[in-house]
C-alpha cells in the first residue's frame, strides 16, 4: 500500500489524518451519519449509505467530504484485509477529485484482491499523476503479484519517464561525448592549466560544466540545455566573477556540437566547437568573427583529455614502522630475499626481510643525506644509493645544497665501502637514480644538472657520462636489452633515447595523444619500458612498448588512480613482477613542512605489481 500522501507526507498516521478532516469539515447531517456508522465499524452501511446519498445528489457525489469518506472506509477495510472492498472504496475516491494516493491505494488494494486488470488500470493512473517513482513502486509488497506480468517493466519504464521527462528526448544526449573528467591543455602544449567535470543534473535535463582552472581565478560553470521547441541547444556560461554569456547552437556532425554567442559590446561574434577526437579526447575550439561570421580567428584551443580511471591491481608487500621517512627508492637482495627502502626525510636505509622484520640497514655516522635511488649489485655483493642534499631532509642547512654522492655498501655487514661524489663545480646537483648496467657498469642521473655519471672503478668523483643535451629534468634510466640504448625519462618532456656510442641525446616520439610526462622512475621489462608517472593529475603506472628504432610505439595503463597512493615513485623488478614505493608523501615534506603535517602522514608502504 501506499505510504505517500498527495503532498508527499508520511500515511503511516492516514487514518487520523481522515479524522481530523471529517472533524473540522464535515458538517451536513448526511455526511455525519455516514461518520457515524464508519465510527462504529459498520463499513458496508457506510458504504451504501455514501452510495445512496450520492446518487440522489450530484453535487454530494463530487463534494470534498465524500472523497475523504470514501477514504477512510478504504482505509477500515484493508485494515481489516477486506481488500476488494478497499479497492472499490479507493476507486470511489479517485473518482471524485485527481489526486496521486487513492489510484495507487486503489491499484494496492486490487492486486491483493488478485484482480490483476484494474490493478494495472488503476496504476497506470496513478503514474500518470508523476508522483511515483520507479523505486517507490518496486518496493510496495502490495504489487508483488504483478511484478512477473509483461506490463510490469514498461509501466515501470512509463513511471521514470513521467518523473524525468528529459530521459525521453533524444536529442539531450548528443553532448555525452563531452561528460566525464577532465584534464584541459592548450593544443600543441604539455602542461595542464585545469581540470573539468561535466556531469548532467536535473533528471538528465542539464549537461552542467565545472571549469576549475590550475589558478583560483578564471573558475566557472556552463549550463547547457536543449530547447525542443527552437531545436537547438542554449549554453549559459557563468563565471566566478559574475560575467555570463549565452550561447546556442546545434550539432554539427556526430560528435561535434557547435555553440554561437551574440554580438558582444564591440559588435563581435563568438563560437565555440566541440569535436570528439576519440573517446577519451574532445577538442574545444573558440573563434571570434568582426565581419558577421565571413571569417573566424582562433581565440582559444583547448584539448580535453579522459582523467585516467582508477586500476587497483597491486597488493601490498610490507609497511615501514616509521612515518616520517620520506620514502623515495627501493632495492632487492637476490640472495638474502631482502627490500631496502631508501628514505630522504630520515636520511637513512631500512632493510626488509622475506617474514616483514624492518630494520635500519644505514648508520648515523655514515653520513648519508636524502636517499634516493638504490641498486644491488650481485657480483660484488654491494649496495648502491644515491644520496642528495634537500630542504626536506631533517638537519638539512645551507651548506648541504648542491651536495650529492653515491654511496656504496657491503650488503653481507653492513659497512659503507666508499662515497663517490659529483664534481665540485659550485652547481646544484640532485642525484635522484643509480642504475646497473647488464655490462656491469654503474650509472646515475643528477636531476639539477640533467647529467649521467659513471661511477668509476676507483676514485671519489663521478665521472661525466653523458648530457645535458636536450635534457630538463632527468629522472630514471633503463637500458635496453642488448645494451645499445639508454633510455632516459625527463619528468617535464617526456622520453629520450642516449647512445652509449656517441652519447647523443634525442627526443622520443610516442603514439599520437600519448602523454609520457611527469614520470619518474623508469624500468627495462621483456623488450618494453615501465614507467611510474607522478607528474600527472592522476599517478600512472605505465607500460610502453617499443619501436626497433626505439620511439614509443603504444602505451597501456598498468595502476592508476591507486586509492592506498600518495606520490608514487620508484620501484624494482622482481621475479615478474614490479615492487615499488607507493607512498612516498612527498607533498607533505616539501620544504621543511613536516612538521605541521605529521599527524597526516601515513606508513611508508611497497606494493607489488604481477606483470604479464
Amino acid at each position: 500500500m501506499n505510504r505517500l500522501s498527495v503532498s508527499g507526507a508520511p500515511l503511516a498516521g492516514r487514518l487520523l489524518a481522515a479524522v481530523l478532516l471529517l472533524a473540522t469539515s464535515l458538517n451536513a447531517q448526511d455526511f455525519g451519519a455516514v461518520d457515524a456508522l464508519a465510527a462504529k465499524g459498520d463499513l458496508a452501511g457506510a458504504a451504501s449509505a455514501l452510495s445512496e446519498m450520492a446518487s440522489k445528489d450530484p453535487k454530494a457525489a463530487k463534494d470534498p467530504k465524500a472523497k475523504a469518506l470514501w477514504m477512510r472506509l478504504g482505509d477500515g477495510h484493508y485494515q481489516k484485509k477486506a481488500f476488494r472492498e478497499a479497492a472499490d472504496a479507493y476507486a470511489k475516491a479517485a473518482e471524485i477529485s485527481v489526486d496521486a494516493r487513492s489510484p495507487f491505494n486503489a491499484a494496492c488494494g486490487y492486486a491483493l484482491a488478485g484482480d490483476t486488470e484494474k490493478a494495472f488500470s488503476w496504476l497506470e493512473k496513478a503514474v500518470a499523476t508523476a508522483a511515483y517513482p520507479p523505486a517507490t513502486i518496486e518496493a510496495d509488497g502490495d504489487l508483488a503479484s504483478l511484478r512477473k506480468d509483461p506490463r510490469w517493466a514498461p509501466l515501470l519504464e512509463k513511471a521514470r519517464l513521467t518523473i524525468e521527462p528529459c530521459r525521453a528526448i533524444p536529442e539531450l544526449l548528443q553532448f555525452d561525448f563531452w561528460l566525464g573528467e577532465w584534464n584541459v591543455r592548450p593544443n600543441g602544449a604539455q602542461a595542464y592549466i585545469a581540470e573539468s567535470r561535466i556531469e548532467k543534473i536535473l533528471a538528465g535535463c542539464v549537461v552542467v560544466e565545472n571549469w576549475m582552472p590550475q589558478r583560483a581565478a578564471g573558475s566557472g560553470r556552463s549550463f547547457n540545455t536543449y530547447d525542443p521547441a527552437r531545436k537547438q541547444w542554449r549554453q549559459v556560461w557563468v563565471s566566478q566573477t559574475g560575467a555570463r554569456v549565452d550561447f546556442d547552437g546545434a550539432l554539427v556532425a556526430e560528435g561535434q556540437m557547435r555553440l554561437v554567442a551574440a554580438k558582444d559590446a564591440q559588435g563581435n561574434l563568438s563560437r565555440m566547437t566541440f569535436t570528439r577526437e576519440t573517446p577519451d579526447r574532445v577538442r574545444q575550439n573558440g573563434e571570434s568573427s568582426a565581419d558577421d561570421g565571413k571569417t573566424w580567428t582562433t581565440t582559444f584551443d583547448f584539448l580535453y583529455e579522459r582523467k585516467a580511471p582508477v586500476l587497483a591491481k597491486a597488493e601490498a608487500v610490507l609497511e615501514l614502522p616509521r612515518r616520517d621517512v620520506l620514502a623515495e627508492g627501493v632495492a632487492f637482495d637476490p640472495a638474502s630475499g631482502a627490500y631496502f627502502v631508501g628514505a630522504v626525510h630520515a636520511r637513512s636505509i631500512y632493510r626488509a626481510t622475506p617474514s616483514g622484520e624492518v630494520t635500519l640497514f644505514s648508520k648515523k655516522e655514515d653520513g648519508l643525506l636524502g636517499v634516493f635511488g638504490m641498486a644491488v649489485d650481485p657480483k660484488t655483493k654491494s649496495l648502491w644509493a644515491a644520496t642528495s642534499g634537500l630542504p626536506e631532509m631533517q638537519g638539512y642547512t645551507p651548506a648541504d645544497d648542491g651536495r650529492a654522492f653515491v654511496a656504496q655498501y657491503d650488503l653481507r655487514s653492513g659497512k659503507l665501502v666508499r662515497k663517490v661524489g659529483v664534481p665540485k663545480d659550485g652547481k646544484k646537483h640532485v642525484l635522484g637514480d643509480v642504475i646497473l648496467l647488464p655490462s656491469g657498469e654503474l650509472l646515475a642521473t643528477d636531476s639539477a644538472a640533467n647529467l649521467v655519471y659513471r661511477v668509476p672503478a676507483k676514485g671519489e668523483v663521478l665521472e661525466v657520462y653523458a648530457g645535458p643535451g636536450p635534457l630538463r629534468s632527468l629522472q630514471g634510466l633503463a637500458p635496453s636489452p642488448d645494451g645499445r640504448t639508454l633510455f632516459l625519462a625527463d619528468w617535464s618532456q617526456g622520453l629520450f633515447r642516449l647512445d652509449p656510442e656517441t652519447k647523443s641525446i634525442e627526443k622520443m616520439k610516442g603514439p599520437d595523444g600519448a602523454n609520457l610526462r611527469g614520470i619518474d622512475g623508469l624500468y627495462a621489462s621483456k623488450g618494453a619500458l615501465l614507467g611510474v608517472q607522478n607528474g600527472t593529475q592522476t599517478h600512472r603506472i605505465l607500460k610502453i612498448s617499443l619501436t626497433p628504432t626505439g620511439d614509443a610505439s603504444a602505451v597501456e595503463i598498468l595502476e592508476a588512480g591507486n586509492p592506498e597512493w600518495s606520490e608514487p615513485t620508484l620501484g624494482v623488478l622482481v621475479d615478474g613482477a614490479f615492487v615499488y614505493n607507493a607512498r612516498s608523501q612527498w607533498g607533505l615534506f616539501e620544504n621543511g613542512a613536516v612538521d605541521r603535517n605529521r599527524a597526516k602522514l601515513r606508513p611508508p608502504l611497497l606494493m607489488k605489481l604481477k606483470l604479464t
